[in-house]
């Protein structure tokens, strides 16, 4: 009888386990606009930028803001708050710009203020509630707490794809 102890291997997968994970959390930026949070799958962020000089646009409707220069490409600025049923943000020198690129089209959307990207377990999304507003009910893929509030996170494409955009893409 051999005195030496029992061997025991465990095979271990570690990339199954990284890609369970990565499916079970979203990555979302998370913004501000008045005193609401909301948020977007980092996917559909380009970049994030502090606006620097906006030329509005006289015969434009309300929720475009104006045009800005982001690395020598034109770009609209929206301002989607109408959309979701709250005031217009006013831009001011703390707003940030989140920059979009949506079927092609290069555009961006003005906000108050960018928290940062947090990482959402997807079970703890809940459907939207039908205490939010209704506008943005449509506009909501779910909500889940954050700092002590409500996250609504956006659906950017139904927004997106409304009439009033269409004179905006290519």
């Amino acid at each position: 009888m051999s005195t030496e102890p029992e061997k025991i291997f465990i095979d271990a997968d570690d990339g199954q386990y990284q890609i369970k994970n990565a499916q079970e959390v979203v990555r979302v930026l998370v913004f501000c606009l008045g005193k609401e949070y909301y948020g977007i799958y980092i996917g559909c962020a380009k970049e994030v930028f502090s606006p620097n000089q906006i030329t509005r646009i006289p015969t434009a409707p309300d929720f475009i803001r104006g045009l800005t220069n982001l690395r020598g490409q034109i770009i609209p600025l929206i301002d989607i708050s109408g959309f979701l049923g709250i005031a217009q943000t006013e831009i001011t020198n703390t707003s940030q710009v989140i920059a979009l690129d949506f079927k092609r089209d290069l555009f961006g959307i003005i906000v108050d203020k960018i928290e940062g990207v947090v990482e959402i377990e997807k079970k703890s999304i809940q459907p939207p509630l039908a205490t939010l507003k209704v506008k943005l009910l449509d506009f909501t893929i779910g909500q889940v707490k954050f700092a002590q509030e409500i996250l609504a996170i956006l659906d950017l494409a139904k927004i997106i794809s409304l009439d009033e955009f269409k004179s905006l893409q290519g």
